[in-house]
């Protein structure tokens, strides 16, 4: 075998560190490396920081707001259950007034119309007979509702066959010349003057109820109401507007009008009948769960009206 000495194991390893090294012939070598900008990673750095630095300004801003909206919202139905509770209260105010002034109203009525009545029973002793009162209880048969209506006032009454007379003496003897004296009975005051929209209604009501021209009355009726949509009878006109339909068998129609007397009039004197007739108008086309639901509503919203006993009767029937 052959042996190798020191010198030539040292020169076998620095021919191989010579093949190793950079530029060696049949070895290849990594590419150099790029130098690393710091600077430029710093300045990224500083960009992100800066970028989540706004977006969190953003964040706080947008939670802000939604907070600040929150406190409005809440604010704002505060104040709108407060403006809700002094709605509610200033309406029941207005419904307590409403009604003592409408009994008011109803008092002064009765005492215009026993005025009216007294005046005009001097005129006939003064003047005679003479035509008898219009408004006069209509030919018409209503149904579910009485005609009648107090607010016509008469214009004149048949002549008080009580009057006095002058006493002529015993046995047909002249009378002394002091007593055939002609006394002029005091002429009494004339009644005050039927205002024009008062006259405009009962025209357009007499035209119903005398003479049953339903079509013209609903006319008349309809702009008495445009004419006059704040007079205290808007509601009777609207009603009687109900009632010619009704009259007619246009039921349809009769519930729309009596409806809206409920809606627009619900204070009104008139807000029992309509209602029990705008049932009617429901049974006759044969619909009984609304005109039992409407009959109930009369007796549980006018309890002590003369229309609340004509639906309990209806219901029993039902």
């Amino acid at each position: 075998m052959k042996t190798f000495t020191a010198s030539g194991l040292g020169r076998l390893a620095l021919a191989a560190l010579a093949c190793v090294s950079p530029g060696c012939a049949g070895v290849d070598s990594p590419p150099p490396r790029p130098p690393v900008d710091l600077s430029a990673i710093k300045e990224s750095l500083e960009g992100l920081r800066r970028g989540m630095r706004d977006q969190e300004r953003r964040i706080e801003g947008a939670r802000e707001e939604v907070q600040r909206l929150a406190d409005a919202f809440a604010r704002a139905r505060e104040d709108l259950e407060s403006e809700r509770e002094e709605a509610r209260d200033s309406l029941e105010k207005a419904g307590k007034i409403a009604a003592g002034l409408e009994a008011r109203i109803g008092k002064l009525e009765s005492r215009v119309s026993l005025l009216r009545a007294s005046a005009s029973r001097a005129d006939a002793r003064k003047e005679g007979p003479v035509a008898g009162p219009a408004g006069a209880p209509s030919r018409m048969a209503p149904v579910g509702a009485p005609l009648a209506d107090a607010r016509i006032a008469s214009v004149g009454l048949p002549e008080d066959r009580d009057a006095p007379v002058a006493d002529l003496p015993a046995g047909g003897a002249r009378a002394p010349a002091a007593s055939r004296e002609i006394v002029v009975p005091r002429r009494a005051p004339a009644p005050p003057p039927i205002s024009e929209p008062e006259e405009s209604y009962a025209r357009a009501v007499r035209v119903l109820r005398e003479e049953r021209s339903f079509a013209r009355a609903r006319d008349l009726l309809e702009a008495f109401i445009e004419k006059h949509p704040a007079h205290e009878l808007a509601d009777d006109a609207q009603y009687w507007i109900g009632q010619s339909y009704f009259q007619e068998k246009n039921f349809e129609r009769a519930i729309l009008a009596f409806n809206k007397v409920q809606v627009d009039y619900a204070n009104g004197d008139k807000a029992p009948e309509a209602l029990l007739l705008e049932a009617l108008s429901f049974l006759s086309l044969g619909d009984q769960a609304s005109a039992r639901e409407l009959l109930g509503r009369v007796i549980g919203k006018y309890p002590d009206s003369g229309a609340a006993s004509a639906a309990r009767e209806r219901l029993e029937s039902l």
